[in-house]
């Protein structure tokens, strides 16, 4: 019994280490930098209010001192977060943002949109708090918490790390844009060239054992014919 109960506590423990949500620390009260790096881990924390904005925006300018506001006030309870659309392009794909400021609430897998109520802190406080169960969360496939939505975030960052690559590539080795582009190039080419003589390789020699079986099968069948003659 000693031996049972020390092995599910070691599982317990197991598992805290491995979801970030069972060891995150509780929102500090300020808002946090949203990324295409560090999106998910910051989400999986736990519940989090979402204002996806913009330098020139007016209206996400007069948002701000609310939004900071409203970190102090759920500090301890929801996180309060921001992202810079026009800067993290990767990301306002994959949140499927069109305007600004657009304020999103995510939370156990599922994403609801804040629209048609006050901006204030009190009552967006209200909505992180309980409020969100009277809204209707987007379709599983639309949320960026979900698993499809990290799909989704993994194919809209390879430009992104494309991109990276390529400025780090150019900066170590001091190339021309057309050099580094053309080794850029070579890599999946490369691969593509590599692929294709794999799967060359593989048919011809599967061709191969299909063809020794078969002539053994009709040098079996000879022999039988040979030994037993077929009588009328």
């Amino acid at each position: 019994e000693v031996m049972r109960r020390r092995l599910v506590l070691a599982l317990a423990l197991l598992v805290c280490v491995a979801a970030p949500s069972c060891a995150a620390a509780p929102p500090t009260g300020k808002v946090v930098e949203l990324t295409e790096y560090n999106f998910d881990a910051e989400v999986a924390k736990g519940p989090t209010f979402v204002v996806v904005s913009a330098d020139w925006c007016t209206h996400c300018k007069a948002l701000v001192p609310t939004w900071e506001s409203l970190a102090k006030e759920l500090a301890g309870e929801v996180a309060v977060a921001r992202v810079n659309g026009p800067k993290h392009k990767a990301l306002l794909k994959r949140l499927r943002v069109t305007a600004y400021p657009t304020i999103l609430y995510l939370r156990d897998g599922t994403m609801r949109e804040y629209d048609g109520g006050k901006r204030t802190t009190a009552a967006l406080a209200a909505f992180g708090r309980s409020g969100y169960k009277d809204a209707a969360p987007v379709p599983w496939y639309r949320a960026p918490n979900s698993l499809a939505g990290k799909l989704t975030g993994a194919f809209f960052r390879l430009p992104v790390d494309a991109e990276a690559l390529y400025t780090r590539a150019k900066k170590r080795t001091g190339f021309s844009d057309v050099t580094v582009l053309l080794i850029c190039l070579s890599v999946p080419v490369a691969v593509g060239v590599l692929a294709v003589a794999a799967a060359d390789a593989y048919v011809t020699r599967a061709a191969k054992h299909a063809g020794a079986r078969r002539r053994q099968r009709e040098a079996g069948n000879h022999a039988l014919e040979r030994d037993h003659p077929h009588r009328d």
